[in-house]
């Protein structure tokens, strides 16, 4: 019950206005509320890096506040809460597979879900909306007008997660194919389950394609390219992977023509890239996040040891230039998970946060691969986590994406303890 009670929380990427509050808040942030007390009521141990950087940070904060930025300790504390609350879920998976640790169960959960969340999601777009091509059009840095497809800009009335900015909201479908592609998959459920992760997986990639959104589509290629040549190649492997090429390549053909009139909008974006990339605007090709690279780099060359305290932009009389916002308290981050944690708790707590993520990943690229099963799991962990942490990670704040982040956690928490011995139950 647990189990399906989280899975739910996690597979439904919408934002719900709560008046008593007076915010949006996404399911996954009520179920990483749910987890704070549970991990402590079942005694869950906290990595031990994890608590040191959490420790850290807080010192962090306090000193900024005391020395930089008195009297806005209620709004560091919450970002601090928002920066370190997703890795709660990644408590809960533990806990759960502790208590009760069954992985068809548990992919099978998944793979429904995540299906059922993207098909609904696309019938909505096409027969509600009337087209996945409905555009979304706002200007997101002067002279670059973003189209959004499929997100723009609800779903029966309630509001995507990420449908302010197209990238949180497709890049969660663009992970949904992983889970689809690496669980429904590649670890050969029975032939129902793989049936309806191959409708997950179509629908997600029609979700992503329609959302014109680089690192969603780029992040989709990479769990493609892990799930063919990751782990030890063999000459069927081989075949495979040049049949699984060119059905894509189809596949790829037909979903662009069906949604051509999207499409040219998508290739009148792709124009404008090139053509930056040929004047060397390259601020413009990142979108605006070398210019925040670079304020990233002055507060720290100004605060290495405590970074920001988790005060955000302004702190050091940053500019953000081309954003019309009050720097000071805008949400805005780098746009990249670990010079984003850097840049807010500085430079110690930030080298013990790396060194959690790093603890947590490691083992599943250690697995002995000593069966077909453990070959098949290595492959389908692979496919999840590498593009995770060099896709989403480096060009999005993926592990604090209110709906990404807290899922892809809840998988690595549950299969934690058994990346090296995984059996066939």
């Amino acid at each position: 019950m647990l189990l399906f009670f989280s899975a739910i929380l996690l597979c439904i990427p919408l934002r719900i206005f709560v008046p008593a509050l007076g915010v949006e808040i996404a399911p996954a942030d009520v179920l990483c509320l749910f987890a704070l007390p549970y991990v402590f009521l079942v005694h869950q141990k906290i990595n031990k890096w994890l608590l040191i950087s959490i420790v850290l940070s807080l010192v962090s904060l306090i000193y900024v506040q005391l020395f930089f930025q008195p009297g806005n300790i209620a709004r560091a504390l919450l970002s601090l809460g928002f920066f370190f609350k997703p890795y709660l879920i990644y408590l809960l998976g533990r806990s759960i597979a502790a208590g009760d640790f069954q992985p068809e169960k548990f992919n099978k959960t998944l793979i429904y879900l995540l299906s059922a969340t993207a098909l609904a999601a696309t019938l909505d777009a096409i027969f509600i909306k009337g087209s996945v091509a409905i555009f979304a059009e706002f200007e997101r840095v002067p002279g670059e007008f973003i189209y959004g497809g499929v997100f723009a800009p609800t779903f029966l009335g309630l509001k995507f997660h990420g449908s302010n900015g197209i990238n949180g909201i497709a890049v969660f479908f663009s992970f949904s194919f992983m889970v689809c592609l690496s669980l429904g998959v590649m670890m050969k459920p029975p032939r129902n389950v793989r049936l309806i992760a191959y409708v997950g997986m179509l629908c997600s990639l029609i979700l992503v394609l329609g959302s014109g959104s680089r690192q969603a589509a780029f992040g989709v290629i990479i769990s493609c390219l892990c799930c063919f040549f990751a782990g030890r190649m063999t000459f069927k492997r081989l075949a495979m992977v040049v049949l699984y090429i060119l059905s894509s390549f189809i596949a790829s053909a037909v979903i662009i023509s069906f949604f051509s009139d999207y499409f040219v909008e998508l290739f009148a974006k792709i124009v404008i890239m090139a053509n930056n990339i040929y004047s060397g605007n390259w601020d413009g090709v990142s979108s605006g996040r070398l210019g925040l690279y670079v304020i990233l780099a002055e507060d720290l060359m100004k605060s290495p040891i405590f970074g920001t305290g988790f005060s955000g932009y302004g702190l050091f009389d940053s500019e953000l230039g081309y954003f019309n916002n009050d720097v000071g308290t805008s949400g805005y981050t780098p746009h990249n998970q670990y010079l984003g944690a850097i840049w807010k708790m500085g430079g110690l707590a930030g080298f013990f946060y790396i060194l959690f993520l790093w603890s947590i990943i490691r083992p599943f690229f250690k697995n002995p691969q000593s069966d077909d099963y453990q070959k098949r799991f290595y492959i389908a962990m692979v496919a999840i986590i590498f593009p995770f942490v060099t896709v989403f990670n480096l060009f999005q704040d993926g592990l604090s994406s209110p709906s990404t982040g807290p899922i892809f956690l809840f998988i690595l928490g549950f299969y934690s303890a058994h990346a090296f011995n995984l059996r066939r139950l």
